[in-house]
């Protein structure tokens, strides 16, 4: 057994593509957590590589996991709701 955030990118590059078609996902959200870049996967490409392999769009969230000032709770709610509008409307409701 790994830890996730441990592997190198190439590692978790390849674990996520798999996922994304495994569980054939719509979305990803990603948190870039300000303070601790090394717990955020949105260094060095990943989304934007994963989004030219698998095709699944993705949002960044960005805050922090103990400054609060790092995070806008109405600026995540409003990039969420424009990116749930983008994956279209069958997917926003869950079908």
């Amino acid at each position: 057994l790994e830890l996730f955030i441990v592997r190198s990118d190439a590692a978790k590059e390849e674990i996520m593509a798999r996922l994304l078609r495994e569980f054939q996902v719509d979305g990803v959200v990603y948190h870039d957590a300000k303070t601790c870049p090394h717990n955020s996967n949105t260094r060095y490409g990943l989304p934007q590589r994963l989004k030219e392999k698998t095709g699944v769009p993705f949002i960044i969230i960005y805050g922090d996991l103990n400054d609060l000032r790092c995070f806008s709770e109405e600026q995540a709610k409003t990039n969420i709701e424009a990116f749930i509008e983008q994956l279209g409307p069958a997917r926003a409701v869950g079908g």
